[in-house]
């Protein structure tokens, strides 16, 4: 993968004012999931991780205090578990309304207290946070929500798993 400019926009970006000083801000741009694309992007936002360690190792700054820190897998399981719950749900005839792909207000309120829960545990700490910023899920969400689409919830659900499944992959360990 090609990290500048590539062609959906997604870059290493370093701070306004060109201070070599500064931790870089490593940024993945949002773009609506498909079924085309969650996979790569799962694995952008985790590379991303990835070369921010591998920066934050070389600094010079940071050789006594490497403060790298990636979310635990054990968090981002937590997570998923709260997805995995609404997806069982999801996945059960019945889930939408009639044939339509549209889904029951059960299952919408669910889905809206899932974000409020996301939102809360980034609060609680601050690797949380950063996957959830850098991995654009709270604008994921946003987007089941507003299409209550039972294709989007369960797109949503592999995203969260390939982001599970590349955070395994590229930092094997919990720290």
């Amino acid at each position: 993968m090609n990290y500048n400019n590539n062609a959906k926009g997604n870059q290493w970006n370093k701070p306004a004012g060109g201070n070599s000083n500064k931790t870089e801000v490593y940024k993945v741009n949002y773009e609506k999931l498909n079924d085309d694309n969650y996979v790569e992007t799962a694995e952008e936002v985790l590379l991303s991780f990835k070369k921010e360690e591998e920066n934050s190792k070389n600094n010079a700054n940071n050789r006594k205090n490497n403060n790298f820190e990636i979310v635990t897998t054990t968090k981002l399981r937590n997570l998923l578990a709260m997805i995995s719950d609404i997806y069982n749900d999801v996945v059960t005839p019945g889930s939408t309304e009639g044939n339509s792909d549209k889904l029951k207000a059960d299952i919408t309120k669910r889905i809206n207290y899932l974000k409020v829960k996301v939102v809360y545990e980034s609060g609680r700490e601050e690797s949380v946070k950063k996957l959830v910023d850098r991995a654009n899920i709270s604008r994921h969400l946003d987007d089941v929500i507003k299409s209550k689409s039972k294709t989007d919830f369960i797109l949503f659900s592999r995203y969260m798993e390939a982001l599970v499944a590349y955070r395994k992959f590229y930092f094997k360990g919990d720290k």
